[in-house]
């Protein structure tokens, strides 16, 4: 997406309504474009947290089921 803002000094008489609608949306449109990255970010952050607790929990429920066997080998 390019933003293309430009900046022409009103003259009376001329219709350069359009030219400022037209920066207006697309400004509009980049703003939105960022928010919706934003909270994909977020999102991802909110996954990779989730993922991570998971890996931890998975290596000690794998710590104690080593120890459990160690215990049943030693009697």
């Amino acid at each position: 997406m390019v933003l293309l803002i430009t900046h022409q000094p009103g003259r009376l008489g001329e219709g350069n309504d359009r030219d400022n609608d037209a920066a207006s949306i697309e400004l509009g449109m980049l703003l939105a474009h960022l928010a919706e990255v934003r909270l994909a970010r977020q999102s991802r952050q909110v996954a990779q947290k989730n993922q991570q607790e998971i890996i931890v929990e998975l290596f000690g429920e794998i710590d104690r089921l080593a120890v459990e066997i160690q215990q049943r080998q030693l009697f």
